[in-house]
């Protein structure tokens, strides 16, 4: 899962000297830009030089999130969980501060994002600004939003090791930070969902230097790919390796479940089947004068520590050296076939009996485990797509080289493959004009890997994420060896349907 959360509400506040006068009631909650600046002695009170600054307020809508969290579909405890909060500097031309840090915290209390647009003179007054947070005269503790303090404390925002900072060197840099544990810490209950604060540091705001100006593009940016994004990613793949399996390694086998299109568990004499080794899985070979079986426990499916309703899994590993495989490679020493049985712990009941699964001998496949190159195409897009639309997307792997092939091209239909090449499949989703990836490929954390059931690997292409009317296509990567192949233009042109 790769999802982008906007932000639907973002200011800044100040307390810019205009004309004299200290704009501490003004308000740029509609302005196109998070302006950042510290500036020193521009302006004076008596004889001591004035420090006019201003603070960052953004937050974003993570209800999505929450649901997800509710429903058991991600965990933020995984190690592939992230989150990252990303703004675009807009660089005009202006002057641009360099060598200095920002920090990013998260609130301590909500705040209004206001009407104002006027950056120049800061005429507009309305909250939230330097005094007020929100509607109802909700004020900030420290005005400028500027006490903190620790999880449990009264204050404007949290510091120590829920803040993140960065270093800008060249002062033309956008903001990503990884604010992994307060999304987690939101998740959990733990931290109120306020949104975050973003600001120079401490010292950098009361140093003798001026810092003028940091500008990033809002959530009112005319160009939306400059907008705000909270990023946030989770392995929610699942691998059947069923397919292509060979003897004496360990691959995993699925079981869905679903009753009027919705994922239920199994049950047996009305108890549903959940947890651990709660089902079987029973493989027949064929034998003379009878079955041979291998049985394997299976448990119900999880994504980090929530169960998945509807899915089981079972880990297989047969023996080469068992007799009867011996028997049946000496009459063919290619495959072997043999018939899946999902049944219940006592094989009283059976679930289902699937398609024939035919596993080779390693030797096999230990022929082609040189990088080669395969022909990749993505399926299953519409050429106009609606915009909150989730669209679940296959895509097809050949191999012309299999040795399995004769006269016609057949997919590789999952990450182990028939030959053990392609340990690893993510996709992409790039912007053809800008020719720019709005999803990139995330091979550390794995939130754009592929998912393998029996037949085919498949994504789900979530429309949210991207901008409408603007035209797209997949991408993909394979990891062949320790060899990152890339297959672009995998699929036919997009367009996200205007709202």
């Amino acid at each position: 899962m790769y999802k982008i959360f906007k932000s639907d509400k973002d200011t800044y506040v100040t307390n810019r000297v205009i004309n004299g006068i200290r704009t501490y009631n003004s308000n740029v909650g509609n302005a196109g830009t998070i302006d950042l600046f510290k500036i020193y002695g521009a302006t004076f009170e008596g004889d001591s030089p004035n420090i006019e600054l201003s603070r960052g307020l953004i937050h974003f809508d993570i209800s999505e999130a929450k649901n997800l969290f509710e429903k058991g579909k991600i965990d933020p405890t995984h190690p592939s969980f992230f989150a990252h909060l990303k703004l675009f500097d807009v660089y005009g031309g202006q002057p641009t501060p360099n060598k200095f840090n920002l920090i990013v915290s998260p609130l301590s209390k909500s705040f209004e994002e206001g009407h104002g647009r006027d950056v120049t003179f800061y005429a507009d007054l309305d909250v939230s600004n330097f005094f007020t947070a929100s509607l109802g005269g909700t004020k900030w503790i420290s005005p400028g939003c500027n006490n903190s303090g620790s999880l449990g404390t009264v204050c404007d925002f949290f510091t120590g090791s829920l803040e993140e900072t960065q270093y800008f060197l060249t002062g033309e840099e956008d903001i990503n930070v990884d604010i992994t544990p307060v999304l987690s810490g939101v998740l959990a209950g733990q931290i109120p969902d306020s949104g975050f604060r973003i600001s120079f540091s401490q010292s950098e705001e009361e140093d003798q230097r001026t810092y003028f100006v940091k500008r990033f593009a809002s959530r009112h940016a005319f160009d939306q790919t400059k907008r705000p994004q909270l990023i946030v990613g989770f392995d929610d793949s699942i691998q059947d390796t069923t397919q292509g399996m060979t003897f004496d390694s360990r691959v995993t086998s699925f079981l869905f479940n679903y009753d009027k299109g919705v994922p239920r568990n199994l049950s047996q004499n009305s108890n549903e089947l959940t947890g651990s080794n709660c089902i079987a899985l029973i493989l027949k070979l064929p034998i003379s004068g009878g079955v041979e079986q291998f049985i394997f426990t299976g448990s119900q499916h999880h994504l980090g520590s929530f169960q998945t309703p509807g899915m089981y899994s079972a880990s297989i590993l047969l023996p080469s050296d068992n007799v009867h495989i011996k028997n049946a490679l000496s009459v063919d020493a290619q495959k072997v076939l043999f018939t899946p049985i999902w049944t219940s712990l006592d094989g009283n009941k059976v679930f289902v009996t699937g398609s024939t699964i035919t596993v080779h001998p390693s030797y096999v496949a230990g022929n082609y485990l040189a990088p080669k190159r395969f022909t990749v195409s993505t399926y299953g897009l519409k050429d106009l797509i609606e915009p909150f639309e989730k669209v679940v997307t296959k895509v097809n792997i050949f191999d012309n080289e299999s040795p399995f092939v004769k006269s016609k091209k057949i997919p590789v239909n999952s990450l182990g493959n028939l030959q053990g090449l392609v340990t690893d499949a993510f996709y992409s989703v790039r912007d053809v004009n800008a020719d720019y990836a709005i999803i990139p490929f995330d091979y550390e954390k794995g939130s754009t890997r592929l998912s393998s059931d029996l037949n085919t690997m498949f994504f789900e292409l979530d429309a949210s994420n991207l901008i409408a009317t603007k035209s797209y296509v997949i991408d993909v990567m394979l990891i062949v060896g320790n060899e990152k192949q890339i297959y672009k233009n995998t699929s036919s042109v997009f367009k996200i349907n205007k709202t």
